[in-house]
């Protein structure tokens, strides 16, 4: 074929250069072909000599004899090898494999097409015949596609530099598939195998592939069996854990087959136990609950714990605010215990970015506390564009502006995580100083593997070691240092702005002075990574909390426009300790705690323009404070990512309502006349007796005669007589308290489906039915509505209280329930609970009337629905039952979730709220 296409050339008497010339024949062959190869070569900018484009031509025309995919695949490996640089040697011995391909197996030949360049590539003897043995065995056993699977694998392993898993997999499938099997299992085991692998960290890799080829050469039927106890968690294992499994496996294999194969796959009981006893990894899975939960107490969010998402080899950890990143297993250390204190540990710091405010830097607070006081920074250069910086209204966040004042932040950013740790430790010492004997045992060892790795310890390792640790573990690490002169000056420096009672912006003071020192050696301050790679980036963090930042930076402007004095820190503080919201008498506490605002009328606050428009109901509400005095109850409620309550968080406003005339009460009865009449009759049955007469008792006021009778037959019989002869009347009376607690958020204005009435509309007219009904049967009852916005706004609106009569006023105010707010609901029901718990009855009932499911500020889906579940089950603590009336919904297996299956019903039509009300009543009440 290249001989008549060149015969084509001459014919047309085209003169060509060398590389056009190879193109040309190549077009000739397949326009689209060439096509794909000359678009490669002009995407990669590559410029192939004519030796090497022949190669590559010539080998791809080989490839089109069978598929045009082949001959694209041929392409891409020849312009591989010459991106790598792999010379013409490598290309030559590429193209002798692939032409030694049989003919009527193009599969063969793909597979070296796409996998054989990256055997090439990595330049290890033995690894070409590792991949001919595997290719020889797997072509007789396997079909194309799991053998293609099986060398994707091996490729992606030398892509990674993982040279060693690539050779023990090649050796492995070899061994596998040339081993006597029957069919079918060779089939499982090729599907199995890359799938087994594959999601293994680099570091198991090796001592696991040689455990599986341990397992073939010991007995190869059982080799599934094994695969799937890796799946089933014995990849968790270390590497002697993992030979101590095997070997016990194969003992109990060789005694019996059926036991040892249950072992094998970690299937038996025995398996199991064994394994927890060797297992000395600890899996974030297990412990992720428990760190969720420190993490809630020690800085008052909800942090959810989550894996890291790449696999470095090492531990890291680090966090956003909002997550915190650990590595998926702890396998540093020998024993069980020494990992999971190391996990706590690491957990420990950095909750304490959070508790002491890592992240609440403040350009303005840094250039008043610091370099204007104390006169900090002689460079002139640097300290007017600090100042020029702190009026930036911008968007960048103030720990990002502050380092871009540098010329490398980089540099300036790993000054500040060395000072910032320091700070961090002191405060560590002062406040937990138990939690130092427990962190820095790991913080030493990883500093000494650190220093390991150099034959000198670098200098800012020294220095961290120095400040951020303790001094006696850091003269071990200087001996080897020279100059002490930069050294001793940072540590001065440090000492002089960094203690306990610092906060955050003198680390920042510490990278003013301590970068033009450092500035002459920046090769060892660029390359410094902490401990466990906990160089402080304030990036995500920033990006996650960015509409906390904006807010806070816009409710400043406008204080400043009214001539106070605040920082946007704090302002930011108290978003994130009321989950975002923020009163006025919060305000007033941070405008107080400036010297400049002592002589502020703190009432003027309201009149500053904008400032309560600025804050849209919602998520970041600037909420009214509570009036002194106000009837205010505060209660706490359940965190589900804690999985603890969090206390005195709800506020929980207890109001009235006006006084107003109005006839709804009277016009509902004279709208529904027959369901008036309906329900006062069914409640007329629940009325009790005044006087029940118990007959054949036995003791009474007087005899009950039809019994006297069988007492005188039985004697006359000479049988022993019965001796309740006697009639007994007891006075009957109903000791029963409920409460009718009716949701009135803003979803409640809805219009019910098929009707013209919103939901509150039916609400209010059940209310009206309600207290009808209780009137008719006397218990004792109360009425109440309630509605959230956010934690400090909650309102609840008595209605009818136990003790109020059932007059015109009580009738008014039915009508004043008006839809508002949102639906806090674990706070409403405990007030319901505070108000009916002190009622002397014996039977206590909360009947919830709403629309559907809780929703508040920072209070929804799961948090919200297990708040409620959490407060439903205090009320059955207090022996009180709870049974919810839902309007206008059909999701009941949500509901059954929220309430319980059999604590709630639903009505859409208000005619069936006599029955539901009379089953519901007369169920508990009897």
């Amino acid at each position: 074929m290249k001989l008549e296409m060149e015969q084509e050339l001459d014919k047309q008497n085209i003169t060509l250069p060398p590389i056009e010339r190879e193109l040309d024949k190549l077009k000739i062959a397949d326009p689209g072909t060439a096509a794909f190869a000359a678009e490669r070569l002009e995407t990669l900018s590559l410029h192939l000599t004519g030796e090497t484009l022949a190669l590559m031509v010539h080998d791809t025309i080989f490839g089109l004899t069978h598929t045009s995919g082949l001959a694209k695949a041929v392409v891409n490996a020849h312009l591989d090898l010459v991106q790598q640089n792999a010379g013409l040697d490598l290309q030559t011995r590429f193209s002798s494999k692939l032409r030694q391909a049989p003919a009527n197996t193009p599969g063969e030949a793909e597979i070296i097409a796409l996998f054989f360049g990256s055997v090439l590539l990595c330049r290890r003897s033995g690894m070409e015949e590792r991949f001919d043995q595997a290719l020889g065995t797997m072509k007789q056993r396997g079909s194309f596609h799991s053998t293609h699977e099986c060398f994707s694998l091996v490729t992606r392993f030398l892509g990674e530099n993982d040279i060693q898993a690539a050779a023990l997999f090649l050796e492995l499938l070899h061994e596998t598939f040339s081993a006597a099997m029957v069919f079918s299992l060779h089939q499982t085991l090729f599907q199995a195998l890359p799938k087994a692998i594959a999601p293994l960290p680099a570091p198991k890799r090796p001592w696991l592939i040689r455990g599986l080829r341990r397992m073939v050469r010991t007995d190869p039927t059982a080799f599934g069996h094994l695969i799937k106890g890796v799946r089933n968690g014995l990849c968790f294992l270390t590497e002697q854990g993992f030979d101590l499994f095997l070997t016990k496996a194969l003992e109990t294999l060789a005694k019996d087959r059926s036991r040892g194969e249950r072992f094998l796959a970690l299937e038996s009981r025995v398996a199991t136990d064994w394994f927890n006893e060797i297992k000395v990894v600890v899996i974030l899975d297990d412990i992720q609950a428990k760190l969720q939960r420190y993490m809630a107490l020690r800085t008052g969010r909800n942090f959810t714990i989550r894996p890291v998402r790449e696999d470095t080899g090492t531990i890291c950890v680090r966090s956003n605010g909002r997550e915190l990143f650990l590595p998926n297993e702890f396998d540093r250390y020998p024993d069980k215990q020494s990992n999971k204190e190391l996990a706590t540990c690491l957990t420990r710091l950095e909750a304490c970015y959070y508790e002491w405010g890592s992240f609440l830097f403040d350009m303005e607070k840094l250039v008043d506390l610091h370099l204007h006081s104390h006169g900090a920074s002689q460079d002139q250069a640097r300290f007017p564009e600090m100042t020029k910086k702190v009026s930036d209204t911008g968007t960048t966040n103030d720990m990002t502006r502050f380092f871009g004042c540098f010329n490398d932040p980089v540099l300036a950013r790993n000054l500040f995580t060395i000072a910032e740790h320091a700070r961090i430790m002191h405060r560590i010492r002062h406040f937990y100083p138990g939690m130092v004997n427990r962190v820095l045992p790991f913080l030493r060892e990883e500093a000494r593997q650190m220093a390991s790795v150099t034959d000198a310890p670098p200098l800012p390792l020294i220095l961290y070691a120095r400040i951020a640790m303790d001094r006696d573990f850091a003269a071990t690490l200087e001996k080897d240092l020279n100059d002490h002169g930069l050294l001793n000056r940072l540590d001065t420096l440090a000492a002089g702005l960094v203690s306990h009672e610092s906060g955050v912006e003198a680390s920042a003071a510490f990278v003013v002075e301590a970068y033009p020192l450092v500035e002459q050696h920046p090769v060892q301050f660029l390359n410094f990574t902490a401990p466990f790679h906990r160089n402080i980036d304030e990036r995500p963090y920033f990006k996650i909390n960015a509409n906390t930042y904006a807010r806070a930076k816009e409710i400043k402007i406008l204080l400043n426009k009214g001539n106070a004095k605040i920082y946007t820190s704090d302002i930011r503080q108290k978003l994130v300790e009321n989950n975002d919201t923020i009163s006025l008498d919060d305000i007033r506490e941070l405008l107080l705690a400036h010297r400049e605002n002592q002589g502020m009328d703190m009432g003027s606050l309201t009149a500053i323009p904008g400032l309560s428009e600025s804050l849209p109901q919602g998520k970041n509400t600037l909420a009214p404070s509570p009036v002194f005095g106000e009837n205010v109850s505060v209660y706490k409620e359940w965190d589900c990512n804690a999985n603890d309550y969090r206390n005195s968080h709800v506020w929980v406003h207890d109001t009235g309502f006006p006084e107003c005339e109005n006839d709804f009460y009277q016009t509902t009865l004279n709208t529904h006349p027959g369901l008036v009449k309906k329900i006062r009759h069914t409640f007329e049955l629940l009325k009790p007796e005044t006087v029940k007469i118990i007959r054949q008792s036995l003791e009474g006021e007087e005899f009950d005669y039809r019994a006297l009778v069988d007492f005188a037959v039985d004697r006359r019989a000479r049988l022993t007589p019965k001796e309740n002869i006697y009639i007994k009347r007891l006075k009957q009376e109903r000791n029963v308290a409920v409460t009718l607690l009716l949701d009135q958020s803003r979803s409640t204005a809805n219009q019910v489906k098929g009707s013209e009435k919103t939901v509150l509309d039916m609400e209010k007219e059940a209310a009206v039915l309600f207290c009808e009904a209780l009137e008719v049967v006397g218990d004792s009852f109360s009425v109440a509505g309630y509605c959230g916005s956010g934690r400090h706004g909650v309102r609840y609106q008595t209605v009818k209280g136990f003790d109020d009569a059932l007059d015109q006023g009580v009738k008014n105010r039915i009508d004043l329930i008006t839809a508002q707010g949102s639906t806090r609901t674990g706070a409403g029901i405990r007030h319901a609970i505070s108000k009916l718990d002190p009622v002397a009855a014996k039977i206590k009932l909360i009947l919830l009337l709403g629309d559907g499911f809780p929703n508040d500020v920072d209070y929804k889906h799961t948090y919200a629905v297990e708040d409620t579940r959490k407060a439903i089950s205090e009320a059955r603590a207090k022996n009180i039952v709870l049974k919810a009336i839902t309007v206008n919904i059909s999701t009941l297996s949500g509901l059954n979730v929220l309430y319980g299956e059999f604590r709630h019903n639903v009505i859409s039509d208000l005619r069936e709220l006599p029955d539901r009300l009379l089953s519901i009543y007369s169920s508990l009440t009897r």
